[in-house]
């Protein structure tokens, strides 16, 4: 399914388990506190055609927006996110006694500068302290998470950055009485959490079918695995169960690209190799963005910054990370070199941009948002 541009289609087409909640008597909430830049909406998406969960405030957000009422992070001289804080207390106050789902995502902190975030612990604190006092966590499973690192900062060009993107931090609160009524299921998630064992959001998915089922997920999987499915290979499992320590990304179908359980060895960005392979690399982009008929610059090769190496299914596979010029975009890619041909494989739409492009793409943003990563307008 398309998810951006002129093919694009309505995000109320996927199935979110939104739907498996209501008809289990669930209320559902679904709160972004952005709207300009929120998930299904950045950067041309369609967004939904009708509300995903009984509280859905978008149009609000919108407003506000739009009227200037609110910028990132602020409204009428409020920090906006206390805000949000406070609507889903008002939602927890308001469904004491009934099953319900909520989903949210808070960007407005976090987006442009990961620092802000810290400034705003304690009110973080404040709001599970007073979660607890009044009594909610005691039937509730809280999921406190990053979607991802960030993409594009300074920090992304570290090791660290880079490791943090694909693996954001999650912390899983259970009410105390969890252990006590359920201790196989809390010794496996306490065991998945310490074990190193490979997780995914597909078994957060996993996770929460097996609650809103009372268990019949996992009844599911048991008959699976019965039938000869070798249990690594089952790509969703709850956190409940006991996860396969042999998990690897090819069992649960993560591209190489995103899996960082691969080793690789430096290579020297000097090596004529590389510097072979990365020309290839920016003369594709180029040939991607020949789209746009002239409206995005040609790229040239500036830097190669780093550049690793290894084999995968025989091949040999190098992760290069460049900067070009003018855009002064700095890139990595994901690759395979034959040395038969001499020439290098790579999903262009796969480079990953590591730096912001900030107004640069304007030109292309709407109609092609599939170039926003490589596209310097020429009336930049």
């Amino acid at each position: 399914m398309k998810r951006f541009g002129f093919l694009a289609i309505s995000a109320s087409q996927y199935p979110f388990i939104f739907k498996e909640a209501t008809p289990r008597g669930y209320v559902t909430a679904y709160v972004e506190d952005t709207w300009r830049i929120n998930t299904f909406r950045y950067p041309s998406r369609t967004g939904f055609d009708s509300p995903p969960a009984d509280h859905f405030i978008e149009h609000y957000i919108k407003v506000m927006e739009e009227n200037d009422v609110a910028t990132v992070g602020c409204r009428e001289g409020k920090v906006h996110h206390l805000d949000y804080l406070e609507y889903f207390m008002n939602l927890m106050d308001t469904y004491k006694s009934v099953p319900k789902f909520f989903l949210g995502l808070h960007s407005s902190l976090s987006h442009n500068d990961i620092n802000i975030v810290g400034e705003h612990d304690d009110e973080i604190v404040e709001f599970f302290e007073q979660l607890n006092a009044k009594g909610h966590m005691n039937d509730t499973m809280v999921l406190l998470m990053g979607d991802h690192g960030p993409p594009h900062s300074r920090y992304r060009n570290t090791k660290g950055g880079q490791l943090e993107e694909t693996h954001p931090f999650i912390r899983i609160l259970m009410p105390t009485w969890f252990s006590k009524k359920y201790p196989t299921e809390y010794r496996n998630l306490l065991d998945n959490a310490e074990s190193g064992v490979l997780l995914t959001p597909h078994d957060l998915h996993a996770t929460f079918l097996d609650i809103l089922d009372d268990g019949l997920f996992e009844e599911r999987l048991r008959i699976w695995v019965t039938k000869g499915l070798d249990a690594a290979n089952t790509r969703a499992r709850s956190l409940f169960s006991e996860i396969p320590k042999n998990r690897e990304c090819k069992h649960v179908a993560i591209p190489p690209q995103t899996c960082d359980c691969i080793k690789w060895s430096s290579v020297a960005a000097e090596d004529l190799l590389i510097r072979e392979i990365v020309g290839q690399v920016v003369a594709a982009i180029n040939k991607f963005i020949e789209v746009v008929e002239g409206r995005c610059a040609r790229l040239f090769l500036d830097q190669i910054l780093s550049a690793e190496g290894t084999v995968l299914n025989k091949k040999e596979t190098y992760r290069v990370h460049f900067s070009v010029v003018p855009s002064l975009g700095t890139f990595e890619a994901f690759t395979t070199w034959n040395k038969r041909s001499r020439k290098v494989d790579v999903d262009v739409s796969k480079i990953h941009r590591t730096n912001r492009y900030n107004n640069q793409s304007q030109c292309i943003q709407q109609t092609f948002p599939e170039l926003i990563n490589f596209c310097f307008c020429t009336s930049s």
